[in-house]
């Protein structure tokens, strides 16, 4: 049985070094950063037999028990997010083990037209897995309030959640990272609450809406009045419906600071929703 395998690694070596897809994604793997859209791009092209060949790679490299490095912890996350195979997964947990010293480093990881020097959890962000960023945030060995960073922008950085809600709009993964943040203290600024707000009132996930509630200590505009007033700039009726009872109480307590339509100091919900409709 050794020997048969043996011989499938050696068929699968010989066949690789005659692809050049698969010489590209070496090169890729050796570069000082790794390219997410440009590696997931080749392992779609590769052949069956090149992927098998990328399998045993993976495998003969793990089992080796060289050292688990960022990098390695990233490519083998990008492997899984085009593999989608249990085995994969797998692999990437048991690197999270072993490599756990790792996990709060940071390697230049290229997308979205820019390079970022990401940990892996923010890697997992930009592969859009909510699969990845739970396994990681549940890892006591991480930091979550990790910030990524911009080599030639110091201006931009931020922490996972900021990451998140920069990119294109997904909620799941959003709701993962919200779920997982137990201190409550990735949401941090301005921009990214208006994201948020507008991320919730658009879906129809009213769990995600609620998620956001749990943030109200620290950003009292995250609560179901501010929600309901951003559906109802977003014309989003059935979101508003679903939200207001968990609005009634703070209805006749609550005024806002000034109508948006027609300037008039503090207002309520009502007066707000009647001068929205009368602008229609």
């Amino acid at each position: 049985m050794e020997r048969e395998t043996e011989e499938m690694m050696k068929d699968s070596e010989e066949l690789i070094k005659e692809s050049e897809e698969f010489e590209n994604l070496l090169q890729e793997f050796k570069k000082q950063s790794l390219s997410i859209d440009l590696i997931k791009c080749i392992l779609s092209r590769l052949s069956l037999s090149e992927k098998i060949a990328v399998d045993h790679a993976m495998s003969s490299y793990y089992v080796a028990g060289e050292k688990v490095t960022v990098k390695s912890i990233e490519v083998a996350m990008i492997l899984w997010s085009v593999t989608q195979e249990d085995k994969d997964f797998e692999r990437v947990k048991k690197m999270i083990v072993e490599g756990k010293s790792e996990l709060n480093e940071r390697y230049p990881v290229k997308a979205h037209g820019k390079t970022l020097n990401l940990s892996p959890l923010h890697t997992a962000v930009y592969l859009q897995s909510p699969q990845l960023v739970e396994l990681l945030m549940t890892s006591d060995e991480v930091d979550v309030g990790l910030e990524f960073k911009n080599p030639e922008d110091s201006d931009d950085f931020g922490n996972v959640l900021d990451l998140a809600v920069s990119l294109e709009m997904n909620l799941d993964l959003i709701q993962s990272i919200l779920e997982n943040d137990e201190d409550r203290k990735l949401v941090t600024n301005n921009e990214v609450i208006t994201g948020l707000l507008c991320y919730a009132s658009v879906s129809s996930k009213v769990e995600f809406v609620e998620l956001l509630f749990g943030y109200e200590a620290a950003h009292p505009v995250l609560n179901p009045l501010g929600f309901l007033v951003v559906a109802l700039k977003l014309d989003n009726l059935d979101m508003f419906i679903k939200i207001l009872p968990r609005a009634k109480p703070r209805l006749n307590n609550i005024a806002l600071p000034c109508c948006c339509c027609c300037s008039s100091p503090r207002v309520t919900l009502l007066h707000l929703a009647i001068c929205m409709k009368n602008l229609k």
